[in-house]
């Protein structure tokens, strides 16, 4: 992974900020819609930096204001390149540079997520539980929250020893919608479509 994931990472964030995922999910008879943002403000968790060891002078700024700072080069991964958990940023940071292409891919599965049904500690509690399985890439785990209508996502991070998705409920991706907004402009592509789904 080179330094520069800190500016790949933020690039790819902001992308996926103009994009919302439409995801109808089905089990036992029943559907459920999922429909994912992805919010500015959700960017400094994401990213991992509340697991820096030292403290840092734009920790005390907003998430919009390190994400637009990260972008326009005054805050730049040699700033925290020497801290002892820049590590674990980078795999998080890693993560995000390659979540839409998580997301897009028919690979990936959902869950729903119960952290009282994992097999060890976490503090870890969302809604859903993506798994991502991307070939040649590492797997990916990304949770997501409801908030009012959509949902957002609140945690990412590479699998390790511990997998989140055991123990949880799986759902069978039935349909997903990608909607990208640009300059004003509004463009919806279907991704996937399960062949048994006939609904909109």
């Amino acid at each position: 992974m080179g330094r520069d994931i800190l500016l790949m990472a933020a690039q790819a964030y902001k992308n996926l900020i103009a994009v919302e995922y439409h995801i109808v999910l089905g089990r036992k008879g029943n559907t459920f819609d999922l429909n994912i943002v992805f919010m500015p403000e959700n960017f400094y968790h994401l990213a991992g930096f509340h697991k820096l060891k030292q403290r840092y002078s734009f920790q005390q700024r907003t998430s919009t204001w390190i994400l637009e700072h990260i972008l326009n080069g005054t805050v730049t991964s040699d700033v925290i390149a020497s801290d002892k958990n820049f590590s674990i940023l980078e795999e998080r940071l890693y993560s995000l540079k390659i979540l839409e292409q998580v997301i897009d891919a028919q690979e990936t599965k959902f869950y729903s997520y119960d952290k009282n049904r994992v097999a060890f500690a976490t503090r870890i509690t969302a809604d859903y539980l993506a798994k991502g399985m991307l070939a040649n890439e590492p797997i990916v785990f990304s949770f997501f929250v409801r908030t009012d209508k959509k949902y957002c996502m609140n945690s990412i991070f590479q699998e390790t020893a511990y997998d989140y998705s055991t123990r949880q409920t799986q759902y069978t991706v039935l349909l997903k919608e990608k909607k990208v907004v640009s300059k004003g402009l509004v463009s919806s592509v279907e991704l996937y479509r399960h062949n048994k789904y006939a609904g909109i």
